[in-house]
């Protein structure tokens, strides 16, 4: 409730109180895996959740890893989609832009790809692959990945067209949306 009338702070505190029932927590296990991953989302902040004191990326991609170990039996779906969301968070944190910056990269591949292997037709994953590939500098193998996007999901090529990453390698990109227009 709180997290919904976006009262942060109070959602994150009372989080952390369910996390603290312990055993009790873990026998209604089908639970586990949502407050981690609200609490993942609190912690990851938001257009709404801008507050800094709240917002902490590394906690939110352990959360986001929590949420999708205690789901993965039950909830596919939903744990592909807390990997995705750890991918995003290990892509938004904060760090020296050296082999730093590289491991926080390849772990942002890393969880994309699993949540991939656990729901192959999560588009978004698909797109958030392209995206962390071209900012490693891999821009033919992002637009492979895009390559293979579904009809109905194209229109992530609109969001790529505007993405600061996609636009390092716009004549790439170009190249690539042109080609993708003559096969249609």
């Amino acid at each position: 409730e709180a997290f919904g009338e976006c009262r942060f702070r109070e959602s994150l505190e009372a989080l952390k109180l369910a996390l603290k029932t312990g055993p009790g927590l873990m026998a209604a296990g089908r639970l586990a895996w949502r407050i981690h991953l609200l609490r993942a989302l609190v912690l990851l902040g938001s257009d709404h959740n801008t507050d800094p004191e709240l917002i902490n990326p590394a906690e939110a991609e352990q959360s986001f890893l929590l949420a999708a170990r205690y789901a993965r039996s039950e909830y596919r779906l939903d744990a592909a989609r807390a990997l995705l969301g750890a991918g995003w968070a290990a892509y938004v944190k904060e760090g020296p832009q050296n082999a730093q910056n590289d491991r926080r990269m390849s772990s942002a591949l890393t969880y994309t790809d699993e949540a991939l292997d656990l729901d192959d037709q999560l588009v978004e994953a698909q797109f958030q692959t392209a995206k962390f590939r071209m900012a490693k500098d891999e821009p033919d193998q992002a637009l492979y990945g895009l390559r293979w996007l579904p009809i109905s999901a194209r229109v992530l090529l609109l969001k790529a067209a505007a993405d600061g990453d996609f636009r390092h390698h716009s004549g790439k990109l170009d190249a690539f949306l042109n080609a993708l227009r003559g096969e249609q």
